[in-house]
């Protein structure tokens, strides 16, 4: 049985943004998946690029810009993706054993959907340029307040930015700093790309360390 990575995209954006198809710029994923599986560095895992926009105004290569449809992805992350990859694929059935990641609103969606609702389902994280709403104080403690979650760690957590960002550079040291106290996280690593801004060489890079961390 293999473990399953879950990878969103960003806002405005759809499921082939990382370009894992024949054509464009999935080569870089598959490249560091078939380099580091190959090299033992990566334990073997099934990839998932899915839609993070559960809205019936969304198509196929659509814009991706429906803010609602974003908050809802709760809901077919946890009622359709996970168990359709379970029934329909050898997928380990452990919540190490599933790992979720996004680039800048999708690295929002990692924090507020995959730790703050499905916490009991995931245990690996990674934000690539995307992170938290609101406080790291606050996210934490309505967190530990969840009953639900009360024996759930955070196995894995990843999160990279680049230090010429615009969009969240200011406010990364301090979440880092914060969330690296939290006792619920049980490995964290983070890494500030130097002149990195809001894009892809930072997530690619992001994607890369993450892959070398998780399901060990």
């Amino acid at each position: 049985k293999y473990p399953v990575f879950i990878l969103l995209h960003g806002f405005g954006q759809n499921e082939n943004t990382w370009g894992l198809s024949n054509k464009g710029r999935g080569g870089r994923i598959k490249g560091f998946m078939d380099r580091g599986m190959a090299s033992g560095d990566v334990k073997k895992f099934i990839l998932v690029a899915v839609t993070g926009v559960a809205s019936k105004n969304w198509g196929p290569n659509g814009l991706g810009n429906d803010t609602d449809g974003y908050n809802a992805f709760k809901d077919e992350l946890r009622d359709d993706i996970i168990p359709y990859m379970r029934g329909n694929f050898n997928i380990e059935d452990t919540r190490d054993g599933v790992a979720l990641a996004g680039l800048s609103m999708g690295g929002f969606q990692t924090f507020n959907i995959g730790i703050a609702q499905c916490l009991d389902l995931i245990s690996n994280f990674a934000g690539f340029s995307g992170g938290l709403f609101g406080e790291a104080e606050s996210f934490m403690k309505n967190i530990d307040n969840n009953k639900k979650y009360t024996f759930f760690k955070i196995h894995n957590l990843y999160m990279t930015i680049g230090d010429e960002d615009t969009l969240g550079y200011t406010s990364f040291p301090a979440i880092v700093k914060s969330l690296s106290k939290w006792e619920r996280v049980e490995n964290i690593k983070d890494y500030v790309y130097p002149g990195g801004t809001h894009d892809f060489p930072v997530w690619f890079k992001g994607f890369h360390d993450f892959i070398q961390m998780v399901f060990k």
